[in-house]
């Protein structure tokens, strides 16, 4: 599960046009309309996974439990 992720953790992701690996950085709990949580940069690569938190409620979570990651490694294929 997301909210289990160490800082340090590896998201690998493979599309049909490479493969890129992602290190989490951070990791934060926020509320639904916190706006501010959500890091955009033109500079540098960033991977940001969300998930209703907790996981386990039933019906409206208020909540959302958010990784940071960076890219680390890239390998693209022609």
């Amino acid at each position: 599960e997301l909210p289990q992720i160490q800082h340090g953790a590896q998201i690998i992701i493979e599309t049909s046009y490479g493969v890129y690996t992602y290190e989490v950085y951070d990791t934060r709990v926020v509320e639904q309309t916190q706006l501010d949580a959500i890091e955009i940069s033109r500079d540098e690569e960033k991977l940001m996974l969300y998930t209703c938190y907790p996981v386990n409620s039933i019906g409206h979570a208020k909540n959302r439990f958010i990784t940071y990651s960076k890219l680390v490694d890239e390998q693209i294929i022609d």
